[in-house]
């Protein structure tokens, strides 16, 4: 059984067939470190660069109604801060539990690979794009988001070509929620939908699982 998430074998069936999969976080610990790393990012007022604390210099220039406008810092941000250190490191704990258990492949814990932190407010959304690249197997999305409503938007869609047409797998940005997208077999296109309320805040770490060779 594992220990921080309710994934299981049909989980990974449905990762190599349809190019991503959904599961939960479960368990005191995680729930716990989380919900600290969520705190920490709504109430440090001088974390990250000032892109991160509206507004921003993209929130007065974009036009279009904040078309693939969102905002980011490194989750090690947290790990310079002292309390923060033990908390960063039980989130590369986590990301190594479920990289271990959907792929033969090691992962790197940082550089390339370090989780960012990805706060979208009113009107922001991502367009619909694929991620793969030669140093990424796949994309592991842990959302952050308590009492989020349906009609806040901000869903994160996969689609998947079929014989019959398109498949839209649609995954609601709720606390604990997790999303894995593979890039080894598939290379999916997804999106966010675009939030639509000025109270919603929707915040997801975001890391990118890259192999740990290749990398001069």
């Amino acid at each position: 059984m594992n220990q921080n998430f309710d994934f299981t074998e049909e989980n990974k069936k449905e990762l190599f067939a349809n190019g991503c999969t959904f599961f939960k976080i479960r368990g005191e610990e995680i729930n716990k470190n989380l919900r600290y790393l969520d705190s920490f990012i709504r109430n440090n007022p001088n974390l990250g660069d000032v892109c991160f604390k509206p507004p921003c210099s993209w929130d007065s220039s974009v036009k279009d109604g904040g078309v693939q406008h969102f905002h980011k810092i490194d989750l090690d941000a947290i790990s310079s801060e002292d309390k923060g250190k033990k908390y960063y490191k039980q989130y590369l704990k986590y990301i190594t539990e479920v990289n271990d258990f959907f792929y033969d492949i090691p992962t790197l814990l940082e550089g390339i690979s370090a989780t960012n932190i990805q706060i979208y407010r009113y009107n922001d959304c991502f367009l619909p794009h694929q991620d793969a690249h030669s140093k990424a197997h796949a994309s592991l999305l842990i959302y952050l988001n308590d009492e989020w409503k349906n009609i806040f938007g901000g869903e994160l869609v996969v689609r998947k070509k079929q014989k019959l047409g398109e498949v839209e797998y649609v995954l609601q940005p709720k606390f604990g929620y997790c999303a894995l997208i593979d890039f080894s077999k598939n290379d999916p296109i997804h999106q966010v939908r675009k939030i639509q309320s000025l109270r919603a805040q929707r915040i997801v770490l975001s890391t990118f699982l890259n192999r740990k060779v290749n990398y001069e």
